[in-house]
């Protein structure tokens, strides 16, 4: 019994972080698209 609860407690723990992890990469992934639209804006106004 102990074991599985280990092997869902370690499950459970991935899981967290791959959706840390995925949260984290949209959020870059939408500031990297804003700064380009930004700086093609700017240079487009030049």
């Amino acid at each position: 019994m102990m074991e599985f609860s280990k092997i869902n407690n370690w499950k459970a723990m991935l899981r967290d972080i791959i959706t840390d992890f995925l949260t984290f990469l949209l959020s870059v992934f939408l500031a990297i698209i804003l700064f380009t639209r930004y700086g093609l804006s700017k240079k487009e106004n030049l």
